[in-house]
């Protein structure tokens, strides 16, 4: 096991663990944290469901470069946005002001497609659309339940009349052989 250089005390890495709001950056001081309570890597690798190798090489990280090692560096690997530029969102936003052409309400897919658009693609992925709203401000919604007393008598009716398949099978109509019958073949004679 690494010696851990002391960049953070137990005490300040403990702090920074129950703080930590991100999965991946919570789950990586834990594996620093833990050894530097005098924990083995064995621990720190089964209380973050890692292997000992990966902690192992979160140790090293760690001791060459510090705190700023720790945490989901995907963020920051200096690669531009290629889709949700400020450009596309601003365009975006102008879309969103306006219902979809179906008239109902904006989902990833509608935004994805919009995207598409936008972009003279064939395609965006659906995620891409999701990402968008986000980045828009947009939160998830769904619709709210309608009140089932709110239908009209006639379509109470209709709905009460509808029934489903039962569940349990229906008695078939087999001929069930007595023990005491012969079986008969029409092959011998």
């Amino acid at each position: 096991m690494p010696g851990l250089v002391a960049h953070l005390s137990v005490s300040e890495s403990e702090k920074r663990f129950r703080a930590c709001r991100e999965g991946r950056t919570a789950r990586q001081i834990q594996a620093i944290w833990r050894p530097a309570k005098s924990h083995g890597l064995a621990d720190a690798a089964a209380a973050t469901a890692c292997s000992e190798r990966w902690v192992h090489r979160l140790c090293e990280r760690y001791n060459a470069e510090g705190p700023e090692a720790l945490g989901d560096r995907r963020r920051n690997n200096g690669a531009a946005p290629s889709i949700l530029t400020p450009e596309v969102l601003d365009r975006l936003r102008q879309h969103l002001a306006e219902p979809p052409a179906d008239a109902g309400v904006w989902t990833s897919r509608k935004v994805a497609d919009v995207l598409a658009r936008e972009l003279g693609r064939e395609q965006v992925a659906m995620q891409r659309g999701s990402e968008a709203l986000k980045a828009l401000g947009w939160s998830l919604q769904r619709p709210r339940p309608r009140n089932p007393r709110a239908a009209t008598p006639e379509a109470a009716r209709a709905f009460k009349s509808w029934r489903r398949p039962s569940a349990r099978r229906r008695p078939t109509s087999r001929i069930f052989l007595s023990s005491s019958m012969a079986a008969t073949s029409t092959a011998s004679a």
